[in-house]
């Protein structure tokens, strides 16, 4: 909402000041932040004034158009506004790469990553663990590579956010860490975290084996159902890596419930974690 708008009106009789309702629509014009602000005049100088933002969103999800196009020698690509002219003003952004060799397009990819709009376990996670990579690929790739010192404070950021979502017994919740444990989600935050360190950032040692320790606590109840075979799976791969899972576990698994395992990812993890211990055998089954 850009332009201010004003609504008033007056209720004159007592008996429905506490029953009357009135309606106001409000239309916003352009995405950003909007401001609502209340005032009540009543009885005796009465004054009462609230002030709120409200965001205005536009309706169309996020779109990315991208084009390729060789240039010849001397040849002009022409560039203008008409790009954008299909969104919403203000919205819009276009970026213009080149290379001698299959783009990989860094800045866009990392745009694309910082897009995703909400702040949950799941989301915090998944912008932030190909961060932990992303110089590596690009450069074998492109030779392209991003700022080392952005990259690194965006993953950072990503670890405390993570951490603020941990709760007294070590998993991990959606929103808060008041929110239900999520366990399959818990061993992606701790898969996240056990990579950082060994990227060499920072994870602080108390919450880092809490995590640990709340994944082995889980393995520890005899739960077998679809859904927790797969955490299952996930969780051994995770504590794997750390050589922190009970090989006897790892047998079980695998000797008991490998074709009940529900998808072919949670097969892969668990082959992953056997051949971290050696059990290479087991490990091609899987």
């Amino acid at each position: 909402m850009t332009e201010p708008a004003a609504f008033a009106f007056t209720v004159a009789d007592s008996a429905v000041q506490n029953s009357e309702n009135r309606t106001f629509t409000l239309r916003g014009l352009q995405p950003g932040v909007g401001q609502v602000r209340l005032h009540l005049d009543g009885p005796n100088g009465f004054q009462l004034v609230r002030e709120s933002e409200i965001g205005v969103r536009p309706t169309q999800a996020i779109t990315t158009t991208r084009a390729a196009k060789r240039l010849n020698p001397s040849e002009a690509l022409p560039v203008g506004s008409e790009l954008l002219r299909d969104y919403l003003p203000g919205t819009g952004q276009a970026g213009l790469s080149f290379s001698s060799l299959p783009n990989l397009n860094v800045p866009a990819l990392l745009t694309e990553l910082d897009r995703y709009p909400y702040g949950c376990l799941e989301q915090t996670t998944s912008r932030a663990l190909p961060l932990l990579y992303f110089n590596q690929v690009a450069e074998v790739w492109v030779g392209q590579n991003a700022t080392e010192a952005g990259l690194r404070a965006r993953v950072q950021d990503a670890i405390q956010r993570i951490l603020t979502l941990q709760d007294a017994g070590g998993g991990f919740g959606l929103w808060n860490p008041d929110s239900n444990v999520e366990t399959w989600l818990s061993a992606y935050a701790m898969d996240f975290l056990v990579r950082a360190r060994q990227e060499r950032y920072l994870v602080p040692e108390s919450a880092y084996q809490h995590g640990l320790k709340y994944l082995q606590e889980q393995l520890n109840t005899d739960e077998f159902g679809e859904a927790e075979l797969g955490w299952r799976a996930y969780a051994l791969y995770v504590l794997a890596r750390v050589q922190h899972a009970a090989i006897g576990d790892l047998r079980y698994l695998h000797d008991n419930h490998l074709q009940k395992l529900p998808s072919a990812l949670a097969q892969a993890q668990l082959g992953a974690a056997l051949a971290r211990y050696g059990e290479l055998d087991r490990a091609r089954e899987a």
